[in-house]
């Protein structure tokens, strides 16, 4: 009856209906852009009347280009969950890529029968209209998601504190996960929070077949179970997606990439992405960032500055030693958002929710990210990156140093003014607070790229205009 109601998710009727609505929506593109350039008189024709026959071939190459990119990007693999961000990233980036393909004979076949305009705006408007039909999609498909349809049925393998994370981090249904139950790595029965136990990583087949099981997530390192080619290998006559959930702390602990030379496998050191080429172009475009935030932000820094001026004793803006790249300590600038002299009584205390050393102007300024803007000068300097791990204070370095493990390894990039763990989350500040967010912190130093520098950017806008998880 489940099976009936839910159907499964990784479907073929899925992946076909998913290439169909890019076939129709890329088609359309061209049939509008025909319209809007040789009808509707918005664009003057000056060498005659073309028949949308004579575009054809050339419209069906471009869209079967599409489609092959697509495909081989993976966007019609219905088991795959992309966030809305890096769907449209991966959408632009194979239209660049299958109408560079598409053009790139025009410039050398002379003389070329097609109008290169008409192509050109043909593939801009489908890039668009993709887009805009694969959030159409997703708009949809969230009421029936919240109902606990098209998700994928999952069960979590094993459990400790990496199962009770997956869990609480799929509990939302619009990631596009529903929790089935767990099965534990024994005949022992044992819950996992309030998720039901489906029985024993024994009977995974059983329980696979009886649940509709698309997906099995392992919450428990691999080097623990010895049976673990077998169950791959069950998981894939079954057609069901198996995921692993490593410990960060563990990646980064063993941070080697594997080499063969004629046979013969090594392990060298990995080399963070920000010390390597990025790093340079990073900081080119840090540069060109700050300059250009200062310029545009010149009326808001002058009205902030005299409002803290205007309400409350005290300088402008508040000057603290931060420890940067390499634990070198450099005076980080924000505008002064406490009362003057705050920790004067309590010594170094991390800001909380609804502190009552916060100014009524500084409260403002927090919650839309104003204060942080005098860092750009900091960025200018150096000092900072735009994106990266926050800069802490030497007091808590020392401290933290002690009590969480690899929490060196953020001292390895230069300090952002926003960086992922600002965005993912609001937090307090406590040790095991501090402990998740190192967890970004290193995803971000393994991971730097332009695509995700990005996307944090992008998130971190929506977050300010959000008033999201300041105080």
């Amino acid at each position: 009856m489940i099976g009936i109601m839910q159907g499964r998710v990784n479907s073929p009727l899925r992946f076909i209906l998913s290439i169909l609505a890019d076939v129709l929506l890329i088609c359309f593109s061209f049939a509008l852009v025909y319209w809007v350039r040789f009808i509707s008189d918005l664009i003057p024709v000056t060498r005659g009347m073309v028949p949308f026959s004579h575009f054809l071939p050339g419209a069906g190459y471009v869209t079967a280009l599409w489609i092959l990119i697509f495909y081989l990007q993976g966007h019609y693999d219905t088991r795959k969950s992309w966030r809305l961000l890096e769907e449209i990233y991966e959408i632009v980036k194979g239209g660049v890529i299958a109408s560079v393909l598409a053009l790139a004979p025009t410039f050398f076949i002379r003389p070329f029968e097609y109008s290169r305009l008409y192509m050109a705006l043909s593939i801009t408007v489908a890039a668009f209209s993709v887009i805009v039909g694969r959030v159409a999609v997703r708009k949809i498909k969230i009421p029936f998601m919240r109902k606990g349809k098209l998700l994928f049925r999952t069960a979590i393998l094993g459990g400790g504190e990496m199962g009770m994370t997956i869990t609480k981090v799929l509990a939302n249904p619009v990631y596009g996960y529903q929790i089935v139950g767990n099965i534990t790595m024994n005949s022992n029965p044992k819950t996992l929070g309030n998720i039901p136990t489906l029985g024993s990583i024994n009977e995974v087949v059983s329980i696979i077949k009886k649940y509709f099981i698309d997906t099995l997530i392992m919450s428990f390192p691999l080097r623990t179970y010895e049976n673990i080619a077998q169950l791959v290998s069950t998981c894939k006559d079954l057609d069901v997606r198996l995921l692993f959930a490593p410990d960060v702390y563990e990646l980064v602990t063993y941070r080697v990439t594997p080499y063969e030379v004629n046979g013969l496998l090594l392990f060298g050191i990995k080399e963070y992405p920000l010390e390597g080429w990025y790093g340079g172009v990073k900081r080119c475009v840090d540069m060109v960032s700050a300059s250009v935030g200062l310029v545009i932000t010149v009326p808001i820094l002058l009205f902030s500055a005299m409002l803290i001026k205007l309400t409350s004793r005290g300088p402008i803006f508040y000057i603290q030693e931060r420890v940067g790249l390499d634990k070198n300590p450099f005076a980080m600038i924000k505008f002064r958002t406490m009362i003057q002299n705050a920790e004067e009584h309590t010594g170094p205390v991390w800001a909380k929710k609804n502190d009552k050393r916060i100014t009524p102007v500084g409260r403002v300024l927090r919650r839309m990210r104003i204060d942080e803007l005098p860092q750009l000068i900091n960025v200018l300097r150096g000092e900072m990156s735009v994106i990266g791990p926050r800069p802490e204070r030497d007091y808590f370095v020392k401290k933290l140093s002690e009590t969480v493990p690899n929490y060196n390894e953020r001292f390895r990039a230069r300090p952002g003014i926003t960086g992922i763990a600002q965005i993912e989350h609001t937090y307090d500040r406590t040790v095991e607070d501090v402990e998740e967010k190192l967890k970004y912190d290193l995803y971000y130093l393994e991971n730097a790229s332009p695509k995700l520098d990005i996307e944090i950017t992008i998130r971190t806008l929506w977050v300010v205009f959000a008033g999201k998880g300041a105080h």
